[in-house]
């Protein structure tokens, strides 16, 4: 039943990844800690617009090991904003 609800209302919307990544980082920052790890899994991954929309201004100052940023093909400034998400869905998770 619900697919055939979700069907027709699916034609008139245009998919847009910009779209689907700012939805996954709003539902990071209002606390859903599946959300966190998957902004951050596409951010590590470099998937369309997610570095983009994934970054987060407060965690320009975060310290992120040389041991951590060892072989990795990722920018530093990206793995520290992959770290700051994946940290705050622990945080979430334990609460």
């Amino acid at each position: 039943m619900a697919s055939s609800v979700c069907t027709p209302l699916g034609r008139s919307v245009t998919r847009s990844k910009r779209r689907a990544i700012q939805w996954c980082r709003k539902a990071a920052e209002t606390g859903h800690t599946v959300a966190c790890g998957v902004l951050a899994e596409h951010m590590y991954g470099d998937r369309p617009y997610a570095r983009e929309v994934g970054h987060v201004e407060e965690a320009a100052g975060a310290a992120t090991s040389a041991g951590v940023t060892e072989g990795h093909d990722v920018p530093p400034d990206v793995l520290t904003n992959v770290t700051y998400w994946l940290q705050k869905g622990y945080v979430i998770g334990k609460a």
